[in-house]
């Protein structure tokens, strides 16, 4: 039997999931990445990064997940409510929880990094997105 669950309600349920993961935040003393935040339990690495940039302008940050974690996603709750909209723009649900969660680092954009790169955290790593 399917169910027909209108989009609000199911971005609903997916900030509920992420409230309810024990989040470990580790704040590093490295200005390029200043927080590293660790979730789920067998997985060798973070699951979030916060990776910064200074440029003449100031400083940006960027959010780095890990390609497992939003495939798992995807898995649950689908595609359309985590991947890309309808209309290929990314979907921003992951980035506007952790900026709700972790205010004290505001993220402007993501990328998904692979788990080699969220494991060691050097600079041999692959992107998605």
């Amino acid at each position: 039997m399917k169910y027909v669950v209108p989009e609000s309600r199911m971005k609903g349920l997916v900030i509920k999931y992420l409230d309810g993961i024990d989040w470990q935040p580790w704040e590093t003393e490295l200005s390029d990445h200043p927080l590293e935040v660790f979730g789920l339990k067998g997985e060798n690495g973070a699951t979030f990064i916060v990776k910064c940039i200074t440029h003449k302008y100031g400083e940006s940050c960027n959010l780095l997940i890990r390609s497992s974690f939003a495939r798992d996603l995807i898995k649950l709750f689908g595609k359309d409510v985590i991947g890309e909209g309808p209309d290929g723009e990314p979907n921003t649900l992951i980035m506007d929880w952790f900026n709700s969660r972790f205010e004290e680092y505001p993220v402007e954009d993501y990328l998904y990094m692979d788990s080699d790169y969220m494991a060691n955290n050097d600079d041999d790593y692959e992107v998605y997105n």
